[in-house]
């Protein structure tokens, strides 16, 4: 389902969106720092601070994560339902440092945003999350966007 190429993507530097809903489905999105595709599995940071989203996917809720290209527009969503939430590892932290600096580099590239006010973007603590792969999509805007993996 996730080929090499789609895997490349989502552990790239790319915007990472999460989005989740609570039991009566109501939606709640953040922004993801660090992914990481571990075989039928993801893993992904979210800010500590996202109380909302955390919360949602401590109860094994549904999670949709979508990574886009900043430079490119390539895009792939995948949706699947959260295993684990807990405190990030070392490795993951490292993860999220080379994300940061990729994902404000193609920012930069991209309109010129000053990189230190771009760091105001990133957060002070982190939630590490585990969520299946149920489904993939190509959300690359044109005619093949929705286009299961």
């Amino acid at each position: 389902m996730i080929g090499t190429e789609e895997a490349s993507l989502l552990e790239s530097g790319g915007s990472a969106v999460v989005g989740t809903v609570d039991g009566d489905l109501l939606p709640d999105s953040t922004r993801a720092w660090g992914v990481q595709v571990k075989g039928d599995r993801l893993r992904f940071l979210l800010p500590a601070a996202s109380t909302r989203s955390v919360a949602n996917l401590r109860t094994g809720g549904p999670v949709a994560l979508t990574v886009t290209e900043v430079l490119q527009l390539r895009s792939v969503q995948v949706k699947g339902r959260a295993v684990l939430v807990e405190d990030p590892t070392a490795d993951d932290l490292e993860r999220s440092e080379r994300y940061r600096q990729a994902f404000f580099r193609a920012v930069h590239e991209a309109d010129g945003s000053d990189p230190a006010l771009l760091q105001r973007m990133y957060p002070d603590a982190l939630v590490a999350v585990e969520c299946t792969i149920d489904a993939a999509f190509d959300q690359t805007p044109g005619p093949g966007a929705g286009r299961q993996l």
